[in-house]
């Protein structure tokens, strides 16, 4: 993705007064200097997007891409069959699965997945084993939002609590890491200059070292936060008449 590296300092250099008001030890000015350097860097990657989006290979992609949207869509007659519509009951899929049941089937899928993949989760686990749990809670979310008409209104409200709960939990820890990895890799850059000041390294040391410690609080929180979506989601049946 060509926009990720300009994006991302976007969002750094928007931070930096929140970053200046979490310093105790350090003084708010010792981050002028990461500042500068950001922006240094957001004028790097800024250039190379313009000359990216300026590129031969944009401009074909950007061809082929019209190209596709201006061809008329001829119907599928496999996707046009794939339902048999009948009007006094509830459209039934080709695989012989009515929409609640399909609603059923993935939510379940979805869910149980989150629950076996959470529970094997322990203090000594790999950071990956929470990134993907975050993806599982992502995807079960959004078949949660997507089928929300053919839901049990109980079951609904039951679980998106402690859903909403559980993937903060699991974001905080990532950001927390995906931060300090990024504060420490812009410290290496400045440190290969011979004009970085002690100051302003030791100001992101302070920065790198919080953030480890709120990804420790996450962790610490993510047991307690796993078993209250565990106890309040174990039994719950998501639509009427399909049983899990």
């Amino acid at each position: 993705d060509v926009t990720t590296p300009t994006r991302d300092l976007d969002v750094y250099l928007a931070e930096i007064p929140a970053m200046t008001k979490r310093l105790r030890a350090a003084a708010p000015t010792d981050l002028d200097a990461f500042g500068e350097h950001l922006r240094r860097r957001r004028g790097e990657t800024l250039d190379q997007l313009r000359a990216d989006l300026t590129s031969e290979r944009f401009a074909c992609l950007l061809h082929d891409w019209e190209a596709v949207v201006a061809e008329p869509d001829e119907p599928d007659p496999a996707e046009t069959d794939s339902v048999d519509w009948d009007s006094d009951s509830e459209p039934v899929l080709r695989n012989g699965l009515t929409a609640t049941a399909l609603a059923d089937e993935r939510l379940t899928r979805a869910h149980r997945r989150v629950l076996k993949m959470g529970a094997a989760i322990t203090p000594t686990s790999a950071p990956d084993r929470l990134h993907t749990l975050r993806k599982r809670c992502k995807e079960l979310r959004y078949l949660v939002e997507v089928f929300e008409p053919l839901e049990i209104p109980g079951a609904r409200k039951r679980a998106l609590p402690v859903l909403k709960n559980l993937q903060d939990c699991l974001g905080e820890f990532q950001d927390s890491e995906v931060q300090a990895a990024a504060i420490r890799s812009y410290a290496a850059e400045m440190m290969s200059s011979a004009s970085a000041a002690p100051g302003p390294l030791l100001a992101m040391g302070e920065l790198a070292a919080q953030l480890d410690a709120d990804q420790r609080r996450s962790r610490e929180r993510f047991a307690g936060i796993f078993a209250t979506f565990q106890d309040a989601t174990a039994k719950l049946r998501w639509t009427r008449g399909v049983r899990q």
